[in-house]
């Protein structure tokens, strides 16, 4: 049966109730003390002003602009990351399945799914409480997911509240441009209404973005840089990969001689949290790490592409040592240029029966230690080098044809994981926890999820929707930043740049969530770059 009563009780034989529930209120208390932290400051600050409600006003804006999107799609809708990750959290039983993914099959009697950080760890718990609170609060999944929705769509309304005020400081025009994006840009309440880690990194961010926006512009008060030092370190959490984005900011905070040390003290706070986080608290709720293989996109890639055009660039006994770390014919047939996910599935990593129930989280974690791509790491980076020295084009060709999308809309691709309607469930993901939750699409999800096709076919959307539209735009806006010699536009410029390159480094599928961050940034570019006089005065006229 599911797991019942509390969702955290995933400790291998300790049932410890209590280190998952403060695992949980770190992000979801952190969260709304911000928020109250923002509120109270702006109340005090701006007591005797007319903008004094001016955060309120945003707020309530976006909000009304959600709102047939979140009437229309309640509850709201459930999706692959987010089944496996409530699975995970209630440790409930997995169906057998007749299918094959990561070296495993599926189709074994007293499956069980377990707890990793493939979908980081904090995200699960953030969803996994809310849903708790309808789950057994209120003996409903439907409720578990309307609470989630309902959340996410008041805490992103809130972030995207605090980083408007902060634009609006250039200009009263300015925070009215941003918040009419952020609330007709179907996109965000696309992530609003989806149970999915996603949602809760753009919310982090968000918030990140705000704070560093007043430290750039030196209006930033105690309450901004608490906002910094705590969203920082949330963000690290959330996506380990944002350390990128870090490095970024102190990268052109130094020279561009903008107020570091805030900053600093941000990065070494999330450093140290992270470190205690991964070591020490991780294993000692028996969390399994995330895949090995999903740091391996690229090369990965360009294996597999040089063995299906140019199989002779590798020795026949690199070819056999292949075929002992993955399903090599597999591998080939599932070869898509720009996604990953078939490829990295055809990994030997989980071995057979590996989810039956009743295993220790120190027998999973010798299994995984002795998967062979593991165990057997040299092996995949001395056949990677083989095929570089002997077809260095057709490496180049694949980067080129998995990555272009990144910088390139006119074939005018789209690639989103999340809707309106929902995907449904993988046949593995829908256990029991959800069998009270009609996952097939309500009129309204179904009048939201054609007016997401028309969007799609109607051109200029359709450019909105891809991602190389957002990634060309940021580097045209670099440019301009540069030409313009805007600092503080060029600035964040750099820094959206960086957030794409993270999609160089792991994933290959150039969805558009990749580049959410980006979306963020545009607009708050644009307006730096439109603000140019008020930012002299700012800056004492440098």
């Amino acid at each position: 049966m599911v797991t019942h009563g509390n969702p955290f009780t995933f400790v291998d034989g300790l049932g410890n109730i209590g280190l998952g529930i403060i695992s949980f209120i770190i992000f979801f208390i952190i969260e709304m003390v911000l928020s109250l932290i923002f509120l109270r400051a702006k109340a005090i600050k701006l007591r005797d002003s007319k903008h004094t409600y001016q955060w309120l006003t945003y707020l309530g804006v976006i909000i009304l602009l959600w709102l047939p999107y979140i009437v229309l799609a309640f509850p709201g809708v459930i999706g692959w990351d987010g089944a496996d990750q409530l699975n995970g959290i209630f440790r409930s039983n997995m169906p057998a399945q007749n299918i094959h993914f990561y070296g495993t099959v599926f189709n074994y009697a007293h499956q069980q799914f377990y707890l990793t950080n493939h979908h980081p760890l904090l995200t699960s718990l953030f969803l996994g409480g809310l849903y708790w609170l309808g789950y057994v609060g209120l003996k409903s999944a439907y409720f578990g997911v309307a609470i989630i929705t309902l959340v996410q769509a008041l805490l992103l309304g809130t972030a995207l509240a605090y980083l408007v005020s902060t634009i609006s400081t250039l200009g009263k025009r300015s925070g009215w441009f941003v918040i009419s994006f952020f609330g007709l840009f179907p996109i965000f309440p696309i992530l609003v209404v989806n149970v999915n880690k996603t949602a809760i990194f753009l919310i982090t961010l968000v918030f990140f973005f705000g704070a560093l926006i007043r430290l750039m512009l030196k209006q930033s008060k105690f309450s901004d840089q608490l906002i910094l030092l705590v969203s920082g370190v949330c963000l690290v959490l959330v996506r380990n990969d944002s350390f990128l984005l870090l490095f970024t900011a102190i990268f052109v905070f130094l020279i561009f001689r903008l107020p570091l040390k805030q900053l600093l003290a941000t990065f070494a706070t999330a450093l140290f949290v992270f470190a205690i986080w991964s070591k020490v608290l991780l294993p000692a709720l028996h969390v399994e790490p995330t895949e090995s293989v999903e740091a391996l996109a690229l090369p990965s890639q360009q294996i597999v592409y040089t063995l299906k055009h140019k199989p002779e660039a590798f020795s026949a006994q690199s070819k056999h040592k292949l075929a002992k770390l993955a399903d090599l014919k597999l591998m080939t047939m599932s070869y898509t240029n720009g996604a990953y996910d078939p490829i990295k599935h055809t990994y030997y990593y989980y071995p057979d029966g590996f989810f039956v129930a009743g295993k220790s989280y120190t027998q999973r974690m010798a299994m995984i230690k002795a998967a062979p791509i593991n165990a057997h790491k040299a092996w995949f980076w001395s056949i990677w080098l083989e095929g570089l020295k002997n077809a260095p084009s057709m490496y180049i060709n694949a980067f080129i044809r998995n990555y272009y999308h990144y910088q390139y809309f006119g074939d005018r691709r789209i690639n989103f994981d999340l809707g309106f309607a929902g995907a449904g469930f993988v046949p593995y993901e829908d256990s029991k926890l959800f069998a009270d939750f009609n996952n097939l699409p309500t009129e309204g999800q179904k009048r939201l999820a054609t007016f997401m096709l028309n969007l799609q076919n109607f051109v200029p959307t359709n450019i909105l929707l891809t991602t190389g539209f957002w990634g060309l735009t940021t580097v045209l806006l670099t440019f301009i930043s540069f030409a313009l010699k805007n600092k503080f536009a060029l600035a964040f410029s750099i820094m959206a740049l960086s957030t794409i390159a993270v999609g160089f480094l792991s994933p290959v599928d150039g969805y558009l969530r990749y580049v959410l961050p980006v979306m963020l940034t545009i607009p708050m570019t644009i307006m730096l770059l439109s603000g140019t006089n008020t930012l002299k005065v700012n800056d004492g006229g440098n």
